[in-house]
């Protein structure tokens, strides 16, 4: 198929966003299949086809990465959850009773204030200054997963590490309330404070 001659002022494109720097392509075939412009003009010889100045390409993809990067970062922050102070159930502080009872009191003691086998005080000013004031109750977490019971650390699921620091969140004077997550990342959003 043959186009008419057009003839054109490279002038008159600046400012629409075309390159007066033409693409050279040989036939009209050449440029339908390139896609990128559907009506060549004739220069001279040779069809030559307008294209978007690499300038106005990439305004076009810059705005496009900020309108998306924009909107994911507005769905993220709707979605990420809110620091609250921690709290646990009472029926996760009764299981872990029961448990501390079983396996902690003999190093701990009965009043969470160290024990005959030397273990440190779970409740009082040095075990607040430790983990409490505003850390995350992942900390804590994290420190009786790794290293309790003394001779088996991790042997215990999560479910049973989070009951025993509910039984000791409520001997530390904690309120009860929703229960307590047994995975690190929900807890990371749950503050040590009364």
């Amino acid at each position: 198929m043959q186009y008419p001659a057009k003839t054109f002022d490279l002038a008159s494109c600046r400012g629409f966003g075309f390159d007066p720097k033409f693409h050279y392509i040989a036939t009209a075939a050449d440029a339908i299949s390139a896609g990128t412009w559907h009506r060549p003009f004739k220069y001279g010889r040779k069809l030559m086809m307008p294209t978007l100045s690499r300038t106005a390409a990439q305004f076009a993809l810059a705005i496009g990465f900020a309108v998306g990067f924009a909107a994911a970062a507005a769905a993220q922050s709707s979605a990420e959850p809110v620091e609250r102070p921690v709290s646990y159930s009472s029926e996760q502080a009764d299981r872990g009773k029961k448990k501390y009872i079983k396996d902690c009191v003999d190093c701990h003691g009965e009043n969470l204030k160290g024990g005959l086998s030397g273990g440190a005080p779970l409740r009082g000013l040095v075990f607040e200054e430790k983990f409490f004031d505003g850390l995350p109750a992942s900390i804590i977490f994290a420190y009786m997963f790794s290293t309790m019971p003394p001779d088996s650390p991790g042997r215990y699921s999560p479910n049973t590490y989070a009951n025993l620091m509910a039984y000791i969140l409520k001997r530390n004077g904690f309120k009860a309330g929703a229960p307590l997550p047994s995975d690190f990342d929900a807890l990371d959003y749950l503050i040590m404070e009364k």
